[in-house]
């Protein structure tokens, strides 16, 4: 079945959530919370909100891996607005180069289905 949501204007992160949160309290917290909402239905790709902040997630089919230049070590992929990035739990610099900074000048779609990630531009096979 395919699962799909609309991205407003802007640019976004894509990567594991672990990769970019700062390991802190405030950090940890967020995690926490995270892995507490998308673990109630781990095989759907949610829209969550946690602090305030809005994002997507879904697991991928083969667990951690690079898949597409997307690394995870959770088995989990965020699409976060980079407008989050500003806040103290998130990295200001991520050095890890297995994520991607998604632009987009348009409303535009993302889907998964069967742990896929797809964009118009760009996809995430984890299968």
């Amino acid at each position: 079945m395919r699962t799909t949501y609309e991205l407003k204007k802007g640019s976004y992160y894509v990567g594991d959530p672990a990769l970019v949160t700062i390991k802190s309290d405030e950090g940890e917290a967020f995690l926490q919370s995270l892995w507490k909402e998308f673990y109630k239905n781990p095989n759907q790709f949610q829209l969550l909100q946690i602090k305030g902040i809005k994002f997507l997630v879904s697991r991928t089919e083969g667990g951690d891996g690079i898949f597409n230049g997307i690394g995870t070590d959770t088995g989990v992929i965020m699409i976060l607005p980079t407008k989050y990035l500003n806040k103290k739990i998130f990295k200001k610099e991520i050095t890890n180069a297995h994520y991607k900074i998604l632009n987009y000048d348009h409303r535009t779609k993302v889907s998964v289905e069967n742990f896929n990630i797809y964009f118009e531009d760009f996809e995430i096979i984890t299968n």
